[in-house]
């Protein structure tokens, strides 16, 4: 006998995405996306020192780490929904460095900031306002 279960985290608000007419597999709240964010902070700290990737991956990566970690902060006078516009605008730069090769010509890093870019963007499209 199949149980039923209804979840009421889908009627709490609209994610980023959805305001911006894009349709997205998940929803979340504030304390996930802080959690993802951290998560990519840390990753981007240590895994281009770990993979032995170039000075200048290394560097924006680092810089990366740090802007992640300031939007996280809930003292700034920012609201949430600039803050998710700031990370998207900076996963699609990273995308645009990583397809151009700007900061590299190496594959591995490249590969590594396409695929951080996409994450970052995907973290903010998900993530519900209020």
């Amino acid at each position: 006998m199949a149980s039923r279960v209804e979840i009421d985290d889908f009627d709490r608000g609209v994610a980023f995405g959805e305001s911006l007419g894009i349709e997205v597999p998940t929803r979340y709240g504030r304390d996930t996306h802080a959690a993802f964010s951290t998560i990519l902070a840390v990753d981007s700290l240590l895994t281009p020192l770990i993979l032995g990737m170039s000075r200048r991956t290394v560097m924006l990566c680092q810089l990366l780490a740090g802007g992640l970690l300031w939007l996280r902060r809930d003292d700034s006078d920012l609201t949430l929904r600039q803050r998710l516009q700031i990370e998207a605008t900076a996963g699609l730069v990273l995308l645009v460095l990583a397809l151009r090769g700007t900061i590299t010509r190496r594959l591995l890093d490249r590969l590594y900031l396409f695929i951080g870019g996409v994450l970052i963007i995907a973290n903010s499209l998900m993530t519900e306002t209020d």
